[in-house]
């Protein structure tokens, strides 16, 4: 009887001693800021007499803010078809263009991210040398689509960057400062 008592005990005692060891080696809690920014694009038709649409996206920082840290960008758009819907190539790529670009073939709806890599002065704000990005976003009509068949696209791009810190809480949805330069070509 007393031998049961004692294990008991020393389970008890084991599983205490798992739980400090686990709170020691715990690593110190993180946090971090979320910049967010969303864009409406221009909405494009595709057609049989124009069957591509290119846009150039450029991203630059407006101030001096730590805020090219872990960014993203995600574009996302619908399709609508008269009279009927065609499938479409989109194709989201970044700098430098030999980069390789994420792609699908969307009927209704489509969304694609990618990581931003910058170039410039992104530690200090200089107008000189600014902290950018450029991404190129193509839609092309498939070939098969009926002649006369037109597809509207409208698209928007989200960007997101989180940046560490040692001190809490956390911040997210805060503004980022990036202008955003959508030109189609």
């Amino acid at each position: 009887m007393h031998v049961a008592r004692a294990k008991r005990w020393l389970i008890r005692l084991a599983v205490l001693a798992t739980g400090v060891a686990l709170i020691a080696t715990s690593p110190p809690p993180s946090y971090e800021d979320v910049y967010q920014r969303e864009v409406s694009g221009p909405s494009v038709e595709l057609s049989a007499s124009r069957p591509r649409a290119r846009f150039v996206i450029t991203v630059r920082t407006t101030e001096q803010a730590p805020v090219v840290g872990n960014a993203l960008a995600s574009v996302y758009g619908t399709l609508t078809g008269s009279p009927t819907a065609s499938f479409v190539q989109v194709q989201f790529g970044g700098d430098p263009p030999s980069s390789v670009a994420n792609e699908l073939n969307a009927l209704t709806g489509f969304q694609l991210s990618r990581s931003l890599a910058f170039t410039g002065d992104c530690q200090q704000f200089d107008a000189a040398s600014p902290c950018e990005t450029t991404l190129e976003l193509n839609f092309e009509r498939a070939a098969s689509a009926e002649p006369t068949a037109v597809t509207r696209i409208d698209w928007s791009i989200a960007f997101e960057s989180r940046i560490p810190k040692d001190d809490g809480p956390s911040e997210n949805s805060l503004p980022l400062p990036w202008a955003v330069e959508i030109d189609q070509e």
